[in-house]
């Protein structure tokens, strides 16, 4: 006799495992971030430096990227001329004031001649006019000899500030007219970075307001700084703000034209922000997906988004105090699946 042995077995339907996911409360405490915007490194002050006179270029001290202290000589020009000029009024003014002292003993006889009644006042008046034209002729010789010896110093260009020469525009031999640029002088301890902020923050900056500015040629070395100077108005092509940044010390090793970045601290602002990370978008709507905390399931809820603070993005409506938010993994889940929590 045999036996019939029938087994029986139930379906097996494999269900897909909880997916892991980071998730974050939302709050709308007070949050700040920091800013970071790249700049320059910039002189503040740069001057195109050119001789008061005219003349030929006879030499140059200095060539680019030489580094000036004050009152150093940077070129000359030819001082013939201007020495010929100078000696040749030095020997007018000497006869000027040759005459000018007989005019005065003149002066001084006539009036003893005219005490003792030798002669009429007609005479004195002649003896008064000339000393007095003497006198002038002296004055006019004398201030045109200071002038020429005014620009016989002009044929010397000097440095007014200690600096570095960034630019240089004439050559010996080179005739120069009055005013014409000879170099360019950036100087030194007055360098500051400039940066270009944008509209949206430019109103939390303040004048005096203390940041820090972090160089590419200075790792782990940050600069601390001040802002100086705000843009009044906006550069019409960029619409952002220059922002200057004045140092108290400048390491050594920066050159002007160096490149680097600012920190600057966004004031605390008083809305819930997540990462951009937890955003997604859902029949053309911004949603972020909540976690149930009972159930461990997802929900979609659509949100409104208000403006961006640093890496995050603030929540203006859509989600209530303490609302458990994926930040990480929301595009691996579908909405109603339970998830496990990584924190």
């Amino acid at each position: 006799m045999g036996l019939l042995i029938s087994g029986c077995s139930e379906e097996f339907i494999p269900t897909e495992a909880d997916r892991l996911v980071k998730t974050e409360r939302f709050s709308t405490e007070a949050q700040s971030s920091t800013l970071t915007y790249p700049g320059t490194l910039e002189a503040r002050y740069q001057s195109q430096l050119s001789f008061q006179v005219g003349g030929q270029l006879r030499e140059r001290n200095v060539e680019p990227g030489s580094r000036l202290t004050a009152d150093q000589v940077i070129a000359t020009l030819d001082t013939r001329d201007y020495q010929l000029g100078t000696a040749n009024l030095a020997g007018l003014k000497q006869a000027a004031e040759a005459d000018h002292q007989r005019a005065v003993r003149d002066l001084r006889r006539a009036r003893q001649l005219i005490t003792d009644g030798f002669i009429g006042e007609s005479q004195l008046d002649i003896a008064i006019n000339a000393e007095a034209a003497s006198r002038a002729r002296l004055n006019a010789l004398q201030a045109q000899h200071d002038e020429s010896v005014n620009r016989l110093a002009y044929t010397e260009l000097k440095a007014p500030n200690e600096g570095v020469v960034t630019a240089v525009y004439a050559e010996v031999g080179d005739v120069l007219s009055p005013g014409e640029p000879v170099i360019t002088l950036a100087w030194l301890n007055d360098w500051e970075f400039v940066s270009a902020i944008p509209e949206t923050h430019i109103g939390s900056l303040e004048l005096g307001q203390s940041t820090r500015v972090n160089f590419w040629s200075l790792a782990r070395q940050p600069v601390e700084g001040v802002i100086r100077e705000i843009a009044p108005a906006a550069d019409p092509a960029s619409r952002s703000y220059a922002v200057k940044i004045s140092f108290t010390e400048i390491p050594d090793a920066l050159r002007l034209g160096m490149t680097g970045s600012i920190e600057i601290n966004d004031p605390a602002q008083l809305s819930g922000a997540l990462p951009t990370s937890a955003l997604l978008m859902v029949d053309n709507r911004k949603s972020v997906l909540v976690v149930d905390e009972e159930s461990q399931t997802t929900r979609l809820q659509p949100v409104t988004l208000g403006p961006p603070l640093g890496d995050r993005v603030t929540i203006t409506s859509g989600l209530s105090e303490g609302d458990r938010v994926v930040v990480a993994g929301a595009n691996k889940v579908v909405p109603g699946s339970r998830v496990r929590l990584a924190d």
